[in-house]
Formats: C-alpha cells, sequence, structure tokens
C-alpha cells in the first residue's frame, strides 16, 4: 500500500462508552470528498477493547491492521515504506479528535481528524487536514455502517 493512499484511507474508529462502533464500515465515494482524488474502494473492521481499538482497512491495495487509543495515550504503528505513525486521539462531547505524526523517508506529515457519528450510528463522517511539507489537503470522508 503506498503512503499515499494510506494517508487518504487512514482511518480511526473511536471506541465509546456511551456508542459502540464495531463492525463493518463501507467508504461512502458519493458522499464523499476528496479533493482531486479519485476515493477509493474501502472497507474497514473495527474491534474495540476498552480504550483500545483495532481497525483493519482493506482497499484494492491490500489490508494493513492499525491500533489506537481513544484514551489520549500514544500509538505508534509502523506503516508501508517504513514511515512510522504516533498518534493521540480523545473523546470530546461530539466527536473523536485525532492527532496523527508520520514520519516518512520524505519528511514528515501532519494529520487531524474530526470523527463523528449520526444519532443512529450507522453513518461516520471524518473531516481531515493533511499538512505536509508540499502543502495542506482538506478532505472529508463517509461511511456507512454494513
Amino acid at each position: 500500500m503506498k503512503i499515499a493512499s494510506v494517508l487518504l484511507t487512514l482511518l480511526l474508529v473511536p471506541g465509546s462508552a456511551a456508542q459502540n462502533h464495531d463492525g463493518t464500515w463501507k467508504l461512502n465515494a458519493g458522499k464523499s470528498d476528496t479533493g482531486e482524488r479519485q476515493a477509493p474502494q474501502m472497507t474497514m473492521k473495527v474491534t474495540t477493547r476498552g480504550a483500545e481499538f483495532e481497525v483493519l482497512q482493506t482497499t484494492d491495495d491490500g489490508e494493513l491492521l492499525l491500533k489506537f487509543r481513544s484514551d489520549g495515550k500514544e500509538a505508534v504503528n509502523p506503516l508501508p515504506g517504513g514511515a512510522v505513525m504516533r498518534s493521540t486521539h480523545r473523546m470530546t462531547d461530539d466527536a473523536m479528535l485525532g492527532d496523527y505524526r508520520i514520519t516518512t523517508p520524505e519528511g514528515l506529515i501532519r494529520q487531524l481528524d474530526r470523527i463523528s457519528y449520526t444519532a443512529d450510528g450507522k453513518t461516520m463522517t471524518m473531516e481531515r487536514e493533511i499538512k505536509t511539507t508540499q502543502g495542506e489537503v482538506k478532505i472529508r470522508l463517509v461511511f456507512d455502517k454494513q
């Protein structure tokens, strides 16, 4: 999986006591705004254990298993191409906020996410800001629970 593809599709789904977001989610390309890039075909399986959660992403480029925490403690994940992602996540009243620092051979990438859900828990929306030495990109990813 190429690092550019990972950045576009890297997803974090929070676990919270108020709602259970475990299960399979599918990207709704028609409702998403990925800027100049075409939205990828993607599903993810989320499994939550307390403050820890895993996301198994499946795209045309393959599968990627990522592990995170929703309690503000840092999680570290190796990424394709020798990149390393360090991230923290925390809940607010209405969303999960993710802060990522991705070290790649080409330099540092900073990514900020705001992840929210519809009241019925069937739709997840991720507002993502990606900052690199080449500039900033903002995208919106919408997922439907399967």
